[in-house]
């Protein structure tokens, strides 16, 4: 759902690329839930800070969005050769300076491509489709991955190719009508996209992960600009409405199934059609991939694993219909554990800093870690050291939290005289950890670690 600038900073072609070597991420261990931010700023505003202040905020890693149709010339000149990161026409200059920033500071690198140059889009696209969105040509988007992959190698360790791609926002068109009868047609045009393009980058990066692109949360119902994303994953995957192999032209390639499961309202709040997927909702998707892995409509074959890619909550202030800090805090948090549960080991949040109101709040965000000016929002704390408290029944509190780094985290109970700790948890850095604790009433918690608390927590328990 980013609303991303599609103009990437125009510099010089030609300029020379970053340096060799840099981090290459691996899948996170299992259990672990790893994080990080996912911005334009990245690319367009030149600055190492917001690298630094992605560590700070208790990330690992960027998605890094690149816009093909800006680093691929308008119009191929004379001895483009697609496929030669440095044929002339190519201008790199953004990402270049992206991917250079981000393993300067140890960040891992997912790279996000969609948006295709018009020389590479299908015929006689629809009035008002947004521009490289109209049928993508599989064979240019290898050929530009390509490039690609060979310009930036292990440096970048992941690829998630497109985005929201159930949205004709970002692929047109997602229905087509035969005979009188709508054609669900999204999922088949991004199949051959993913499939070309997969098998193009682990031809020069063999170890590279490919991700899909995150699916939007919903649907428009019948399909006309937005496919269902329990839909659209069904129909990629080539099985039926019972999870059953059905008829497909070749397998998709991924390693990665992402999704963006945006929610109306707090973290537990699940969709209410049956084909939409908000956070507590991401069964929806991996019993769908689990089918796929069993009945071989997809490789390389073995387990996948659920990335989310994009999700978050604006912040009151400065967005007068935001969410409170204080709350926003608890659902930040509540949000990692809802996705812990789920079998996440890899979140982006979407943004590290507010976008400025232009044209009007309604139309960005201002869901950063960081406000426009650059100071730190009170909710940053929940980023770091993400923490849950819910009502366990008889057994008093439930917790959950997640520590930045490996330590002692202190569970703490507020009473009369203040804050006591009444539990030491030996965290490992990045791996969630939960339990219960005797409580009754009304009972108030928190994590402290390494001098830092987190947004605490005010349960009505039952009395024993």
């Amino acid at each position: 759902m980013a609303r991303l600038a599609l103009a990437l900073v125009a510099l010089a072609v030609g300029q020379t690329p970053p340096p060799a070597g840099g981090p290459t991420p691996l899948m996170p261990a299992a259990g672990t839930l790893a994080s990080g931010f996912f911005d334009d700023t990245y690319v367009q505003s030149g600055s190492d800070v917001w690298f630094q202040r992605t560590i700070d905020a208790g990330g690992d890693s960027v998605r890094i969005p690149v816009t093909w149709r800006s680093v691929a010339p308008a119009q191929r000149p004379a001895g483009f050769v697609a496929t030669d990161p440095n044929s002339p026409g190519y201008d790199w200059s953004g990402i270049d300076r992206a991917v250079a920033g981000a393993a300067a500071h140890n960040l891992s690198i997912l790279l996000t491509v969609d948006h295709a140059p018009d020389w590479a889009e299908g015929a006689h696209p629809r009035p008002g489709v947004a521009d490289g969105a109209w049928r993508p040509d599989p064979a240019a988007f290898a050929a530009f991955l390509t490039a690609a992959a060979k310009r930036y190698g292990s440096q970048v360790g992941a690829w998630q190719l497109w985005n929201e791609p159930n949205l004709d926002t970002y692929l047109a068109p997602q229905e087509v009508v035969r005979k009188g009868y709508r054609v669900i047609t999204g999922p088949t045009i991004y199949r051959g996209l993913l499939d070309a393009g997969a098998q193009a980058i682990r031809a020069v990066e063999p170890k590279a992960v490919i991700v899909t692109g995150g699916t939007a949360p919903f649907g428009d119902y019948p399909v006309v600009h937005r496919t269902p994303p329990v839909t659209f994953v069904r129909l990629l995957l080539c099985l039926d409405g019972h999870r059953h192999r059905a008829s497909c032209p070749h397998r998709s390639d991924f390693d990665v199934l992402a999704h963006h499961p945006y929610t109306v309202g707090s973290p537990t709040a699940g969709a209410l059609n049956a084909q939409d997927v908000s956070v507590p909702d991401l069964g929806r998707l991996t019993r769908l991939v689990d089918a796929a892995v069993r009945q071989h409509t997809v490789v390389p074959a073995g387990r996948k694993r659920l990335w989310i890619t994009e999700f978050s909550y604006d912040s009151k202030p400065p967005d007068p219909q935001g969410i409170p800090e204080a709350l926003r805090a608890r659902w930040i948090g509540g949000a990692l554990h809802e996705f812990a549960k789920q079998g996440v080991d890899r979140v982006y949040w979407y943004r590290i800093v507010d976008e400025p109101p232009d044209p009007s709040y309604n139309q960005t965000y201002q869901s950063g870690a960081y406000f426009l000016s650059g100071a730190a929002k009170p909710s940053l704390r929940a980023f770091v050291l993400p923490f849950d408290a819910y009502s366990a029944g008889s057994r008093g509190a439930g917790y959950w939290g997640r520590a930045p780094s490996d330590g002692v985290v202190a569970l703490q109970v507020r009473g009369p005289a203040g804050w006591r700790t009444v539990r030491s948890i030996h965290a490992r850095a990045f791996v969630p950890f939960s339990g219960t604790v005797k409580a009754s009433g009304r009972t108030s918690l928190r994590l402290v670690f390494g001098g830092q608390s987190s947004a605490s927590f005010t349960l009505r328990l039952r009395q024993p």
